[in-house]
């Protein structure tokens, strides 16, 4: 029942929409039919305006950066914004753990060489040189 409470409220106010007020009127309501109780609409209550404040949040930084939700996790990295996080999930990094795994070449090959070890030093990872003839792929028409 309260999750069906829950999911209704969700969806039906919309997260990002509802106001602090409505949400105690509603949640009086359904107290007053003895849906729930006061202390789960207390904590119904909150919950909601937690998920509302994260779903704000998310919409600030979409519209601020010019992104859809996919790219929110690689805008935490300083350096990456829309065209690089764009960048870095065309090419199949898609979250910080999957920046962290990659490659510094890989990284320097979508990002830039500076850049890429910016990247890798906000995830923690220790750089290494990249050695001279190591790009992947064909480096020139001769050689293929």
């Amino acid at each position: 029942m309260k999750e069906l409470l829950w999911k209704g409220l969700h969806l039906g106010l919309g997260a990002a929409t509802i106001g602090k007020e409505r949400a105690k009127r509603i949640v009086n309501e359904l107290e007053k039919k003895g849906a729930i109780t006061a202390k789960e609409g207390t904590t119904l209550v909150k919950r909601v305006l937690r998920e509302a404040q994260k779903e704000l949040h998310k919409l600030r930084i979409r519209v601020e950066q010019g992104v859809r939700e996919e790219l929110l996790p690689l805008l935490q990295l300083r350096g990456i914004g829309r065209v690089r996080g764009r960048k870095l999930y065309a090419n199949g990094i898609k979250t910080i753990a999957e920046v962290k795994n990659a490659s510094l070449t890989t990284l320097s090959q979508i990002l830039g060489k500076k850049v890429a070890e910016e990247v890798q030093k906000q995830v923690g990872e220790d750089i290494t040189p990249i050695p001279a003839g190591t790009r992947k792929g064909q480096r020139s028409l001769g050689k293929y």
